[in-house]
């Protein structure tokens, strides 16, 4: 699969890993056996704190939470997604690529309505899932500095009982640096999980209140 690039508007490059990792699907009696063990060790949801809820689900292959005041947008009404893109700083061509490639990998699409008023540019959190292994934290670098991410650092993170990594980088969108945050998250379906949260530089985001509630399914 070829490794695309994802950088738009409010966004930040959350389909930018998509591809990079190899497939690691099962076959046989082996990988059945393999997934019944995941299964029966299948980590709970880490609870939400207070004033949160939860966003994404099956489909998805994740599940967050998120601020109450945040606005999952349903990438289905493309029309009315689009619109509360552009409200938030996105122009039209750039929304509308947003929400299509979105759209295409089941991926879950959050903005908080107030940070676009405040600081023109809404914090915002996008996610997907994929079958494979998750990238190292070299090859996450590479792609971020591709896209203009400086000052990046990633670390081994556990969140619910699940592994993966975390990364934390600056970038420019447009005339704004911006700070983002991704989690790549192994669910006990063996599927890598990307989750971005993007904000604006300088401002009180939630993100490590959000990466806590992360559950790959």
């Amino acid at each position: 699969m070829r490794t695309r690039t994802f950088t738009v508007g409010v966004l930040c490059s959350g389909l930018v890993l998509a591809g990079c990792s190899g497939g690691s699907g099962n076959s046989g009696d082996k990988g059945s056996k393999s997934a019944t063990a995941r299964k029966t060790k299948a980590a709970a949801a880490p609870e939400l704190p207070a004033g949160f809820r939860r966003i994404g689900g099956t489909k998805n292959g994740f599940t967050a939470g998120v601020p109450k005041s945040w606005k999952a947008l349903n990438l289905n009404e493309l029309s009315k997604a689009r619109a509360a893109l552009e409200k938030s700083g996105t122009s039209p061509a750039a929304a509308k690529q947003a929400i299509t490639t979105l759209k295409a990998n089941n991926a879950v699409l959050a903005i908080d309505p107030k940070s676009a008023q405040t600081v023109r540019f809404a914090a915002n959190l996008n996610g997907f899932c994929q079958v494979g292994t998750a990238p190292s934290a070299a090859q996450s670098k590479a792609q971020l500095q591709q896209i203009g991410g400086q000052h990046i650092v990633s670390q081994n993170v556990t969140v619910g009982g699940q592994s993966g990594h975390k990364t934390t980088y600056y970038r420019k969108v447009g005339t704004i640096m911006t700070v983002g945050v991704q989690y790549q998250i192994t669910g006990d379906s063996g599927k890598v999980c990307f989750i971005t949260m993007t904000a604006k530089k300088g401002t009180k985001t939630p993100f490590s209140a959000i990466g806590a509630t992360i559950h790959a399914l």
